[in-house]
């Protein structure tokens, strides 16, 4: 009856080591070699800066809607997209597009009003 006591913990240990050992083999195949770069946010973001910001008037029709926005990235990335504040637009993400290689992107999709827009959010990653 001794001996099934003790060894119970001894089982119960060796699952733990054997599941921390697959565990933190798992992990280390998650790492990322080289520098990465991404971001979201507004103004400068971790690893770009957003210069240069113009917004794209719906005309003639509602002169005060906004239907794209246009901005530089300080760097190339790979993915861009944007979005006015929850609090004063949709806050649905819009796919940018690279007009003018490697930094100018063009994010068109929106219809906001021009009174209600409070800030644009920038997601970007290369």
């Amino acid at each position: 009856m001794r001996t099934k006591q003790l060894f119970r913990p001894a089982v119960l240990l060796l699952l733990l080591a054997i599941m921390s050992a697959a565990i933190y083999g798992f992990t280390a195949q998650n790492t990322i070699a080289g520098e990465i770069r991404a971001g979201i946010g507004s103004g400068e973001i971790n690893g770009y800066n957003v210069t240069n910001v113009r917004y794209v008037l719906s005309h003639p029709i509602f002169t005060d809607r906004v239907t794209a926005v246009a901005f530089d990235l300080d760097e190339p990335a790979a993915s861009v997209y944007a979005r006015f504040a929850p609090t004063g637009g949709s806050g649905v993400w819009n796919p940018c597009l690279l007009v003018t290689p490697p930094s100018t992107w063009y994010c068109p999709g929106f219809f906001e009003d021009l009174e209600s827009i409070s800030s644009l959010e920038v997601a970007s990653a290369d």
